[in-house]
C-alpha cells in the first residue's frame, strides 16, 4: 500500500519514506545520501519566493496536492502509446520508462550495450553502486533546492549512459517517459547521469507524454559530466497532460574545449520548470542553450538558465523565446556569470516573449555579473505583442485574422526551431509549435 502524503516538508515523514523499497537501500553510501538529502529538504523545504531564483514562481498549486508514492505500472503500454513521441524521419536508439520505471520490452538497451554502457539507474544502485558512486549526486547539489534534495532522498530510477574515451554514437538516444497514472495524483523521482569520456560524441532526446490528462508530478534530476574535448547535444520535447507538474534540473560540468549545446521545447503541464546549470571549468568551452515555451490557459511554465564562466576562453549563448495567451503566466531567468579566472570570455543571451492576451503575464530577467576585465557580453529581454502594421498587411491581402495571427507567431518562434542543427527534430518542434496555435490547419494549408 503506497504511503499518500502532501508535498509540503512537515508531512513528509521520515516513517513514510522507510515504507518505500528504495534501490540501493544495502548500500551505505546510497543509504548516507538519502538521508543527507531528506534532512536538507526537511530544513529547506520547497522554494519559496524570497529565494531570488524563485522570485515569480507560484508554486501554491503542488504545494497543495497531495501525491501518492508510485506502485509497479498497472497499465500495459504498447508501441501505439509512444506514438507521440516518436520523431518522423528520425532514427533512433530507444529507451522507455513507464510511470518512472524502465521498459525493457519497448526499448532497445542491447542494441545501444553493444556500442557504450548504459543501464537503469535503478539497477546500477542495485548491483553495481560503484561505477556511479565518484559521479552520482557530485554535480547536482542536494542543497541547491528542495526538488533536488528530495529527488536524491527518493530516487528510483532514471538512466545511467557512459561514453567511452573517442566513441562517437552514430544515431540519438531517446529517452521516453511516459505517464499512465488514470487516478491517484503520483509523484516520480527521475534521476539521470550522463558521463562522457574525452573525445566521445552522442545526442540525447528527452520526450516526456501521458496517456490521460491526470495529475501527477514528474521531479527529473540530470546530471552530465564532459570530459576534455568531448561532445554532446540535449533536445527535450515536454508535452504532457495539462494537470500535470514538471520540474527539471540538467546540470552539467564541462572540461577543457568540450561542447554541450541544449534545445528545449515546453508545451505541456499546468506548471512546468526546466532549470540548465552549466559551468564551464576548464579553458575553451562552448555551452549553447536554445529554448521554446508555449503557455496557454492558466499554465505556468518556468525557466532558468545558468552559464557559470570559470576558465578563459570560455563561449555561452543563450536564446529563449516566449508564447503566451489565455491567464498564463511565463518566467525566465538567464544568468551569465563570468568569474575572475574566466578572461576573454564570451557570453549573449536574449529572451524575447511574444503576449497574446491582455491577461497573460511574464517575467523576464536576464542578468550577467562578470568579475574578469576583458570579456565580451551581452544581454537583453523583449516583452511585446504583434506587430500592428505586419497584421495590417497580411488582413490587407486577405489573410483571416486567425490565420494572419498564426502566421506572425510562427515566424517568431521559427527562429529558435532554425536553430536546431537535427533537421527532423527541428521538423518535428515546427510541427508540435502548428498543433499549439489555433490556426494550424490554415497555416498548413498556406504551406
Amino acid at each position: 500500500m503506497s504511503a499518500v502524503i502532501q508535498s509540503r516538508a512537515d508531512r513528509l515523514t521520515r516513517q513514510q519514506i522507510s515504507q518505500q523499497v528504495l534501490p540501493g537501500a544495502s548500500v551505505p553510501w546510497i543509504t548516507d545520501l538519502r538521508e543527507a538529502a531528506f534532512s536538507q529538504f526537511e530544513s529547506s523545504g520547497f522554494p519559496t519566493p524570497r529565494v531570488e531564483d524563485w522570485k515569480y514562481t507560484n508554486l501554491k498549486a503542488l504545494q497543495r496536492q497531495i501525491f501518492r508514492f508510485p506502485t509497479l505500472p498497472v497499465i500495459k503500454v504498447t508501441e501505439r502509446d509512444i506514438g507521440p513521441a516518436i520523431i518522423p524521419d528520425l532514427e533512433v536508439y530507444r529507451v522507455v520508462f513507464v510511470d518512472g520505471l524502465l521498459d525493457e520490452r519497448l526499448s532497445q538497451l542491447q542494441e545501444i550495450q553493444s556500442k557504450i554502457h548504459i543501464a537503469s539507474l535503478g539497477d546500477q544502485l542495485r548491483t553495481n553502486a560503484k561505477d556511479i558512486e565518484p559521479h552520482l549526486a557530485k554535480y547536482a547539489d542536494s542543497g541547491l533546492n528542495g526538488f533536488v534534495s528530495l529527488n536524491t532522498a527518493l530516487m528510483r530510477d532514471g538512466i545511467h549512459i557512459h561514453l567511452p574515451k573517442n566513441v562517437v554514437v552514430d544515431k540519438p538516444i531517446q529517452l521516453i517517459y511516459i505517464t499512465t497514472t488514470q487516478n491517484d495524483a503520483t509523484w516520480f523521482h527521475l534521476r539521470n547521469l550522463i558521463i562522457a569520456g574525452p573525445n566521445s560524441q552522442a545526442s540525447i532526446i528527452e520526450s516526456y507524454i501521458s496517456l490521460s490528462d491526470s495529475v501527477y508530478f514528474n521531479n527529473i534530476t540530470t546530471e552530465v559530466s564532459l570530459a576534455k574535448n568531448a561532445r554532446l547535444s540535449h533536445y527535450k520535447i515536454q508535452q504532457e497532460a495539462t494537470q500535470a507538474f514538471h520540474v527539471a534540473l540538467l546540470k552539467i560540468q564541462q572540461q577543457q574545449s568540450s561542447q554541450f549545446s541544449s534545445h528545449s521545447l515546453a508545451f505541456g503541464s499546468k506548471y512546468s520548470r526546466n532549470e540548465i546549470r552549466s559551468e564551464l571549468s576548464a579553458q575553451g568551452c562552448e555551452c549553447v542553450l536554445n529554448g521554446l515555451y508555449h503557455a496557454g490557459e492558466r499554465q505556468q511554465v518556468d525557466t532558468l538558465a545558468r552559464v557559470d564562466h570559470l576558465a578563459a576562453n570560455g563561449i555561452s549563448r543563450e536564446y529563449y523565446k516566449g508564447i503566451v495567451t489565455g491567464k498564463a503566466k511565463a518566467i525566465f531567468r538567464g544568468i551569465s556569470y563570468v568569474h575572475p579566472d574566466a578572461q576573454h570570455s564570451d557570453a549573449e543571451q536574449k529572451n524575447n516573449n511574444l503576449l497574446l492576451s491582455p491577461y497573460a503575464e511574464v517575467d523576464t530577467k536576464p542578468q550577467l555579473e562578470i568579475y574578469a576585465d576583458d570579456v565580451k557580453c551581452s544581454h537583453g529581454a523583449t516583452v511585446g505583442q504583434l506587430d500592428e502594421d505586419a497584421l495590417f498587411y497580411l488582413r490587407s491581402r486577405g489573410i483571416e485574422k486567425e490565420t494572419a495571427c498564426d502566421l506572425l507567431t510562427y515566424s517568431f518562434a521559427k527562429e529558435i526551431t532554425d536553430r536546431i542543427p537535427l533537421a527532423p527534430f527541428a521538423r518535428h518542434a515546427e510541427a508540435l509549435l502548428k498543433n499549439v496555435l489555433r490556426g494550424a490547419r490554415n497555416l498548413e494549408d498556406l504551406r
